[in-house]
């Protein structure tokens, strides 16, 4: 690369920076490939404009927690950053790509458990196979549309202190995959029917897997979760109705279900909102379904199957179950390194602690 790597110092909580890689690695990361960078993750730009003269020397900027922070980036956000930003600072794409999703209703912030999975943001995904993460965008901050294809630089939202936070900061991360861009579910009326794809569904993290490129998990037919009697090889479709997910999947695996299928009263998966206790691991995969499916998964004589997403990069089940440590779910996206940089044409340097970016 024409960039040039520009070496910091350790940390001395957080070691060297070849330790820090070292010991992400060990977390299983499911990784892509090398970007055409050499690096993992690759080189983005800053996501967010420099500091204008009359900021200084406030802490615009300033990495307030970075890879293995102790606060939150642990498991598998272990390789992210956090920067100080005042609220309603632009919040830029690191990279060129496509906006696979957006959240902007909430807002409230603050260091409360209710709110780790309540904060505004934007995901876009980029050419080479992963995905790049703004979270705590303002009230109404998000400046982009699903669908968009945003070029490197673009604004696509405003920064705000929604959900887990401390402050106003953006939390800025790349993955490896999207909740929604895991796996498809497909629906037919009766066996003599012919399958079309439904909806791309978010596949819990604490369920099974989803199958390799050329095979197909079902067809099962579709029972409601208030069913009595026999429900064996069936896929059991329920709703949002305040009891935990692990939960109705744990009772729907005792009952003999092949899948769990939980419609959500929203437009898209949205996975954020998954949650189980850290032990529990459901065998049979638990799947969020749009609301839009509703009306053909509870039609009588309905039949479903779950394919792999045409995004999802995982080399197949197999490597993602041996590859994913047990503390983490298996398709829970999972954080990889990156270098940042100011421009195409200044040098890339690596996420440090404290430094204003």
């Amino acid at each position: 690369s024409s960039m040039g790597i520009v070496p910091c110092k350790p940390h001395p909580r957080r070691g060297k920076t070849e330790e820090v890689l070292q010991r992400g690695a060990a977390l299983g990361q499911r990784w892509a490939g090398p970007d055409r960078d050499g690096e993992l993750g690759g080189i983005y730009l800053v996501p967010f404009p420099a500091a204008p003269p009359t900021c200084f020397p406030s802490r615009y900027g300033i990495c307030s927690q970075g890879f293995g922070g102790r606060f939150s980036h642990t498991g598998a956000l272990f390789f992210s950053a956090d920067f100080e930003l005042p609220v309603g600072t632009a919040v830029l794409a690191a990279r060129s790509g496509v906006v696979v999703d957006v959240e902007s209703s909430f807002t409230e912030g603050g260091v409360v458990d209710s709110l780790r999975s309540r904060a505004n943001f934007v995901i876009l995904r980029h050419d080479n196979g992963l995905y790049s993460r703004y979270f705590h965008l303002a009230p109404g901050g998000v400046e982009c549309c699903v669908g968009d294809r945003v070029p490197a630089g673009s604004k696509i939202g405003r920064s705000g202190e929604t959900g887990y936070c401390q402050g106003p900061h953006l939390h800025f991360d790349v993955v490896d995959c999207y909740d929604s861009e895991v796996a498809v579910l497909e629906v037919r009326q009766g066996s003599a029917g012919s399958f079309a794809a439904l909806c791309a569904c978010s596949v819990a993290s604490f369920g099974g897997l989803v199958p390799d490129d050329d095979k197909a998990l079902g067809p099962w037919d579709c029972a409601s979760c208030s069913a009595d009697g026999n429900i064996q090889d069936a896929c059991l479709v329920g709703f949002r109705d305040g009891e935990p997910f692990w939960k109705k999947a744990e009772a729907a695996q005792q009952r003999g279900a092949k899948a769990l299928a939980v419609i959500n009263h929203e437009s898209r998966p949205k996975l954020c909102t998954l949650g189980a206790p850290p032990r529990f691991g459901a065998e049979i995969p638990v799947l969020l379904c749009p609301q839009s499916c509703e009306t053909a998964l509870v039609k009588a004589g309905a039949q479903v199957r779950v394919l792999r997403h045409n995004q999802f990069t995982a080399r197949s089940g197999k490597d993602a179950r041996q590859l994913v440590a047990p503390a983490v779910g298996v398709y829970e996206p999972l954080t990889v390194p990156f270098r940042l940089a100011r421009s195409s044409h200044a040098p890339a340097v690596p996420v440090r602690l404290h430094k204003r970016y």
